[in-house]
């Protein structure tokens, strides 16, 4: 089969993967905001003095809440494992195939230490994190939209904040993004001098006694690695600092819905006020969420 062929046809797997599991992600939000859907519905019936029948609700919303774990599982089964697996098993491939061809120039110009990062920290981030995060930048995003039409659908007032917050909450993230990649790309290649000097002192550790050299080696080995961590230390810095701001903005959001919710109340029934407050409370974490997992993603992608 030519490698043309091979490649489109990767490529159109995983974009067909990729539609299935928005899929099952929209169909487990839109469960998830059905059980609360149908608890306000159950409320209001039992304030308007409706008899209720609770093995038929009951039996509703048990379907509901089965459904949405059943979707949740396969799309995390679907996403995280067989397309983690896949991708990792994928990018190491080709990864091990272009280094097994390269020419013995590149290796005596190319520290080692920096090839054996590429093998440990680039895979251990696709098989380790990547998944995780691209499950939670969809399932955040997702979270985020369906609250937002729940919190609209009762107030139709608040979606006039939507476009300014969309606008600030962008502004914050290619900021933080822009900051991230660099510091992410600082520690990634701080890491190497320490594999490279940790395999020099291995090949020559019969030298290094000899020599009575040990204490030195120890002393540069204790440096490299200060160097490595607070490069880290940077990096998880900058992540408070955008955890500050998206705080922020995720209070402003729930004040808005809460004096929206003031300003209606003649013209809303306590159901749905006390539906869009809750949303209002629970997109902050789901916001800050999805947008720490997007820039984490970023970072992680384009840092090397």
């Amino acid at each position: 089969m030519p490698l043309n062929h091979c490649n489109n046809y990767t490529l159109c797997r995983s974009y067909r993967n990729a539609v299935f599991g928005l899929f099952l992600l929209f169909a487990a939000q839109g469960c998830q905001i059905g059980t609360n859907v149908w608890l306000k519905h159950w409320t209001n019936l039992g304030s308007d003095g409706h008899e209720n029948s609770p093995a038929k609700f009951l039996g509703v919303y048990a379907s509901l809440v089965f459904c949405y774990m059943m979707l949740h599982m396969v799309v995390t089964f679907v996403t995280m494992v067989m397309a983690g697996i896949r991708a990792s098993r994928l990018l190491h491939e080709r990864l091990l195939n272009s280094i097994l061809h390269l020419p013995m120039s590149f290796f005596d110009t190319t520290p080692l230490g920096r090839i054996i990062n590429r093998f440990s920290t680039d895979i251990n981030a696709c098989d380790d994190t990547l998944p995780f995060s691209f499950m939670a930048v969809m399932m955040g995003g997702i979270s985020v939209v369906g609250s937002l039409i729940v919190i609209g659908s009762g107030t139709p007032i608040f979606l006039s904040l939507v476009p300014p917050l969309v606008i600030i909450f962008s502004m914050v993230q290619i900021y933080y993004i822009a900051s991230s990649r660099s510091l992410k790309r600082i520690d990634s290649v701080s890491r190497s001098p320490i594999y490279q000097h940790f395999s020099e002192t291995l090949t020559g550790v019969s030298t290094i006694r000899a020599m009575n050299a040990g204490p030195r080696f120890i002393l540069d080995n204790a440096q490299k690695t200060n160097v490595s961590a607070n490069a880290y230390f940077t990096f998880i810095m900058s992540n408070r600092w955008l955890q500050v701001r998206l705080e922020a903005l995720g209070a402003t959001i729930v004040l808005a819905a809460g004096l929206f919710a003031v300003v209606s109340r003649n013209s809303l029934n306590t159901s749905t006020v006390g539906l869009s407050i809750t949303y209002a409370l629970s997109i902050t974490e789901e916001l800050t969420w999805a947008i720490r997992s997007y820039s984490d993603l970023a970072s992680r992608c384009f840092s090397t």
